[in-house]
Parts: C-alpha cells; sequence; structure tokens
C-alpha cells in the first residue's frame, strides 16, 4: 500500500497551544461550517509554542465553528527571536 501524505503537513508538527483561543474576526459571506452547518464562522488565533518557530513561539491562526468543535487546520507564524536572543 502507498504510503499517504497530508497535503497541509508542512512539517512543523502538532504546536503546544498556550492560553484559550481568541476570536479575531467574525467572518461573513463563507461556507457553512462542513460538520454542523452553522451559518457563522470565526478567525481565530491562539499563542503556540514550536521549537520548530523562529525564537520558538508564535500564534496560530485558524478557522473555527462557534456551534461545534469543527476548526480548519492552523497556520503557525513564528513571533521571531525571544527576548534578549537576537
Amino acid at each position: 500500500m502507498a504510503a499517504t501524505r497530508n497535503v497541509r503537513d508542512y512539517g512543523y508538527g502538532e504546536p503546544d497551544v498556550r492560553g484559550a483561543p481568541r476570536v479575531k474576526e467574525i467572518l461573513k459571506d463563507n461556507p457553512k461550517c462542513p460538520n454542523c452547518g452553522c451559518a457563522t464562522l470565526a478567525l481565530c488565533e491562539v499563542d503556540v509554542v514550536n521549537p520548530l518557530l523562529k525564537g520558538g513561539h508564535g500564534t496560530g491562526l485558524y478557522m473555527g465553528c462557534p456551534a461545534c468543535p469543527w476548526a480548519s487546520p492552523m497556520m503557525s507564524t513564528a513571533a521571531g527571536p525571544a527576548k534578549g536572543d537576537a
């Protein structure tokens, strides 16, 4: 059997999520939630720790549904070097 590759896996692995997610924006004019059909999705951000990010930490951004547990894959962005590491 051939190995399958997740096309959304960019090699950063699973981040260590710190704190509660924050709603950055309520998205308008998007498709409905693929899990429950809710018409409102939110753009969420959360602090993440991942040794593969520059400086070891950053922000994760994803779409989430307020009515069920569905969430899109997360995009992690590095916050840069930690203070004192410049």
